[in-house]
């Protein structure tokens, strides 16, 4: 086991390498739902245009 006691300089780059991956992981979420609204959208004009 690590001993649990950081300096305050330790714990200010892990949280803001913690909030910094929490940004990044929030991103690549953001940028899935997009992919997948614009397949939608996509696969749905597709549909339309064999429909007709």
């Amino acid at each position: 086991m690590t001993t649990i006691f950081m300096s305050f300089s330790e714990i200010g780059t892990f949280t803001s390498s913690a909030s910094s991956i929490h940004d990044t992981s929030v991103g690549i979420v953001k940028r899935i739902k997009h992919d997948i609204k614009k397949e939608r959208t996509i696969r749905k004009s597709i549909y339309m245009k064999q429909k007709e």
